[in-house]
């Protein structure tokens, strides 16, 4: 398989805010809302936005465990923004 193939993901990852994929953080919310429902069979907005940072800082811990230069890490200081452009795809 092309590695600079573009996918569907690759497609709606491409719309950003501050240089970070807008679905990615639409996804996580999502997520934080689903949650939020499964543990408290209702959505409160507190619970939502714990569950959300929650998720946020785990997906920040995941990808510098792994070795993934992600925009939200740059920003942090934890990578480059370089090395995060320089990989992006162009779609």
């Amino acid at each position: 398989m092309d590695s600079n193939k573009c996918t569907i993901i690759d497609k709606l990852r491409q719309p950003k805010i501050f240089n970070m994929a807008l679905f990615d953080w639409i996804c996580t919310f999502i997520a934080a809302i689903v949650i939020c429902y499964f543990a408290y069979k209702k959505i409160d907005v507190t619970h939502v936005l714990i569950i959300f940072g929650i998720l946020i800082i785990a997906a920040i811990l995941i990808h510098k465990l792994f070795g993934i230069n992600t925009m939200l890490n740059a920003y942090l200081g934890l990578n480059t923004k370089d090395s995060v452009l320089k990989n992006r795809k162009n779609c």
